[in-house]
């Protein structure tokens, strides 16, 4: 057999050549919700005012606005991803506009726990927390209701692969009150009396009078003490009367009012429109001997939310 005949007998090698395939996987940035900010229940007077809420969910009110009950809350979420790479938060808003109740307010000027409360960091080996407030401002006398608005957020991984989570929805809420304003409408007048000994005088919060001992009704002109109460509509709240006050007459001489009661309409709560009245009545006490003349004093009513 010839050597090309022997060649084209024998079957042919292939010769495969082994490689290596190699793939890195990145680990990408995470981020696990937590809670959403909430301000709480603010309660708002003629003035305008402000709250700062803190990244661990502490309040400061300044100008009109006082704080009140309810759940408050800071922005809480975690973040995760390459153990060493820097990272940003984006989306925070220079201004963030609520609307509610019939009146906007506004929340701006964001504040995290990172470095400098800024919104960079490092990912750590471990989920990070991240916590962050920002500030309320509020006009004067809002329109009481809950106010809401929401914004996207993200974490952005700046080393490596620069990517970025997918945006989550933050919900910013805020419940809004008017302060509780009262005003004067008729003082607490007891009326002409004349005491031949001992005795009392009692005025009840519908304005009747009585009289015991020897002190005896003269003149006509008497009433209830009579109030008027605003604040956010529908809201109830309590009334707390002075255990006793001192009237002082001529020559320094004084008398005793205590056992003070009231009544409202409607009954300890406000109406649809955020107003309601209350009427104090009290007993004046005359000792023997009573000094005659005219004595006058004052007392503190006291008005809350409930």
């Amino acid at each position: 057999m010839c050597l090309h005949r022997l060649l084209r007998a024998l079957p042919r090698m292939v010769v495969l050549a082994a490689g290596m395939v190699v793939c890195r996987l990145q680990a990408q940035p995470a981020l696990t919700w937590q809670a959403n900010p909430d301000f709480g229940k603010v309660l708002v007077d003629a003035t305008p005012g402000t709250v700062a809420l803190s990244p661990l969910a502490g309040r400061l009110p300044t100008g009109g606005a006082t704080l009140f009950n309810g759940t408050v809350a800071a922005l809480s979420f975690q973040v995760s991803g390459p153990t060493g790479n820097a990272f940003t938060l984006s989306g925070f808003p220079g201004s963030l506009t609520l609307t509610g109740g019939g009146s906007t307010v506004t929340v701006d000027t964001w504040v995290t726990n990172l470095s400098a409360g800024g919104v960079t960091g490092l990912f750590g080996a471990s989920p990070t927390t991240i916590l962050a407030g920002a500030t309320l401002r509020l006009p004067g006398s809002p329109v009481a209701g809950v106010y809401s608005n929401t914004f996207s957020l993200t974490v952005h991984d700046d080393t490596a692969n620069q990517s970025s989570t997918p945006a989550v929805t933050v919900t910013v809420t805020a419940w809004i009150g008017n302060a509780l304003a009262t005003l004067k409408v008729s003082d607490l007048v007891f009326g002409t009396l004349a005491a031949a000994s001992a005795g009392t005088c009692t005025i009840s919060p519908t304005g009747a009078r009585s009289v015991t001992g020897g002190v005896m009704a003269v003149g006509s002109t008497l009433s209830a003490g009579a109030l008027t109460i605003t604040g956010t509509p529908s809201a109830a709240y309590t009334v707390t009367l002075p255990l006793s006050c001192t009237l002082t007459g001529p020559a320094a001489a004084t008398l005793t009012v205590d056992t003070f009661t009231s009544a409202t309409t409607p009954a300890l709560q406000l109406n649809g429109s955020g107003s309601g009245s209350l009427l104090v009545g009290a007993k004046l006490a005359i000792p023997n001997n009573a000094t005659h003349g005219a004595y006058t004093g004052s007392f503190i009513v006291t008005v809350a939310y409930n």
